[in-house]
């Protein structure tokens, strides 16, 4: 619950950070998933270059079929870690509940806003107090 400056962090923090999350796992499931296919495709040509291409170039070629793999795995592991994640995040049930959070993050924002900028206090009963406002300055 700390941020990045030490402090803690704010509930509107929790709820924009728990949704920008949904967001960029969404995007980057996309991204890996058609990175598979394509690296699939990549390590077909790869393959069919050392089958038919000439001999002294294989070695060459041998170490990009490596490297294409080593990025499909990574992309295919992305991809099957979230995969049921994914499948909830797309169900209705859930984006009605992401748009009820972003309902609260603003009604939440709001309620930061008056309590960092507009917090007074003004007497109800009393007209002998001194005091005509009181900011929350941590004091």
């Amino acid at each position: 619950n700390i941020d990045k400056e030490g402090g803690l962090m704010k509930t509107s923090e929790h709820i924009s950070n728990f949704l920008s999350f949904c967001r960029d796992v969404s995007a980057e499931y996309k991204t890996c998933y058609d990175d598979v296919n394509k690296y699939e495709k990549e390590t077909q040509d790869i393959l069919h270059q050392i089958e038919l291409g000439p001999y002294k170039h294989r070695n060459k070629f041998a170490t990009k079929l490596a490297h294409v793999r080593q990025l499909r795995r990574a992309s295919k592991d992305f991809v099957d870690i979230n995969k049921e994640l994914i499948e909830y995040l797309s169900t209705p049930e859930f984006i009605k509940v992401q748009r009820q959070l972003e309902q609260l993050l603003g009604g939440c924002r709001k309620q930061e806003r008056y309590i960092e900028n507009q917090r007074s206090y003004r007497a109800k009963v009393r007209s002998d107090l001194t005091i005509k406002q009181m900011e929350d300055n941590n004091e």
